[in-house]
């Protein structure tokens, strides 16, 4: 198998097709694999298999279908040339990696939460003694609101701590790209 394999979705995007269109297809002979719901077809064997249609169909045809395969591996070529440029800048540290933003996420929702678990202990003494709906509204609206602030104020720091870490990264890239190679 050679190519690309896409979902049919992504398939009928890539070659500006309906998705019925493909179907169509696959019911017709296109060799694709079915994973659950999910239908994996391979870029290759899709545009081989165009190809042997389009000659039994005619000139024509072929002709579509080749223009079809060179737009096609345009775009696998640009999609490509992207993958290979996000690889590179999450390597150079430009872009962070997923993992290292789903941590710095992580830890921000642990923090909020126990913000907001903190909320009762805090007020719970006020408002045992309060017999009066208003205050206690109020006193918990108050608590809610203080802890939202601390959160806020925590998102804040994060974001200029990010923006430290980002005005570092590049002077070291742009100091590693101008500094001048020593030869022996």
């Amino acid at each position: 198998m050679q190519g690309t394999s896409m979902t049919l979705t992504d398939i009928a995007a890539a070659i500006g097709r309906s998705e019925n269109t493909v179907r169509g297809w696959v019911r017709h002979g296109l060799p694709a694999e079915r994973i659950g719901r999910i239908w994996r077809i391979n870029l290759g064997d899709l545009l081989s298999w165009r190809e042997e249609q389009a000659g039994s169909a005619g000139d024509d045809s072929l002709e579509r279908s080749k223009r079809i395969r060179a737009a096609a591996d345009a775009r696998t070529a640009v999609a490509n040339a992207k993958v290979a440029e996000r690889a590179e800048k999450v390597q150079s540290g430009e872009y962070g990696s997923i993992s290292l933003v789903f941590g710095r996420v992580n830890d921000m929702i642990v923090g909020f939460r126990s913000h907001l678990l903190a909320v009762p202990n805090k007020i719970s003494p006020q408002l045992a003694a309060e017999t009066d709906a208003r205050r206690i509204f109020i006193a918990l609206t108050d608590a809610i609101h203080q802890a939202m602030r601390e959160m806020t104020e925590y998102c804040r720091n994060e974001r200029k701590e990010a923006e430290a870490r980002e005005i570092a990264a590049a002077k070291a890239r742009e100091a590693k790209a101008n500094k001048p190679t020593q030869k022996e």
